[in-house]
């Protein structure tokens, strides 16, 4: 048990590291850029470098994590649905369809394309959500 201990505490010690590494490189790279640089330009870089990353780089990335998870909760929505059917009605409904007039699923077309594909009476149908590709 002392081994693992151990290893948690190496594996911290490694991320720091790493992260001061990282953070010492970054301070290197910038006072040795502001030396190249006109003077005019000196203060204007660590802000305007920061606010580029925050601006450009984060929220593509939160975007894409955040379209999954609309797609991953668009899913479920159709799937309790289509099980709640099942179990009040004994079978799977027809189409997607029917759960919308009958058990109030909302769905979002402008947003996503819904694959509703019945495979029998008593099999759960392959349910799939895809973003709407913008042309």
């Amino acid at each position: 048990m002392a081994r693992v201990f151990r290893k948690k505490r190496s594996a911290a010690k490694i991320k720091l590291t790493i992260f001061i590494i990282v953070a010492l490189a970054l301070l290197v790279l910038m006072s040795g850029i502001n030396g190249i640089l006109p003077a005019n330009l000196k203060h204007r870089l660590p802000t305007e470098g920061f606010i580029g990353v925050i601006r450009y780089g984060i929220p593509d990335t939160l975007r894409a994590g955040h379209l999954d998870e609309e797609i991953r909760i668009a899913e479920e929505a159709v799937v309790r649905a289509t099980v709640q059917c099942y179990a009040l009605e004994g079978r799977y409904p027809e189409s997607i369809g029917y759960l919308t007039e009958n058990y109030g699923l909302a769905l979002d077309r402008d947003k996503f394309v819904y694959h509703y594909e019945v495979n029998g009476e008593n099999m759960m149908p392959l349910i799939k959500v895809f973003p709407v590709q913008e042309r």
